[in-house]
């Protein structure tokens, strides 16, 4: 009988919706071995995380997902399928640190966003992981369509998400200087 779970061994795992199709895991953290998985909602995420087998725990993990749930869940219970998430990865990597991307700018969803934006940063406080902020730099002005980023958003986001998971804020005029993006 053989075994059809996803097998992970990588020290960092990105779950990522849409926004991170130019991401390359191979140029986030060097020396790391970095793993990017596609999920394009909370529910898919909860599914591969529990029936995945990992070869060890990563040091990290990102869920830069939840915006797409907003098409059809409430921000209430897009909050839940949160939670269930984070408590599902604490129960099977309880020494993997957990990072939880705030939800991006779409035109379509805006009072959505905002309450969901709300509450996840509550949640994140709560449950003790670590809350990603975008929406210091990135804004409705970055999207190519009504939901997703252009290039410079692209690279606001993946420099949002090097500085607060790695402390690396990449410049023209620095290699590796540790700032806030």
């Amino acid at each position: 009988m053989s075994d059809d779970r996803q097998v992970f061994d990588a020290d960092i795992i990105l779950f990522i919706d849409s926004h991170g199709k130019h991401l390359r895991a191979d140029i986030m953290k060097h020396g790391a071995k970095v793993v990017k998985v596609w999920a394009p909602t909370i529910p898919d995420a909860i599914a591969i995380i529990r029936s995945a087998r990992f070869m060890r725990a990563p040091s990290q993990i990102l869920f830069h997902i939840g915006t797409n749930d907003l098409e059809w869940k409430s921000p209430n219970g897009v909050i839940a399928d949160f939670r269930s998430l984070i408590e599902t990865t604490r129960t099977i990597l309880p020494s993997t640190e957990i990072f939880v991307s705030e939800l991006l700018p779409r035109r379509d969803l805006c009072d959505e966003l905002y309450d969901a934006n709300g509450s996840l940063y509550r949640l994140s406080c709560q449950l003790e992981v670590n809350f990603i902020r975008h929406s210091l730099n990135i804004d409705n002005s970055m999207l190519d369509d009504v939901k997703h980023l252009n290039m410079k958003g692209f690279f606001r986001l993946l420099a949002n998400i090097r500085f607060y998971m790695f402390g690396i804020f990449k410049t023209k005029n620095s290699r590796n200087r540790s700032r806030r993006p």
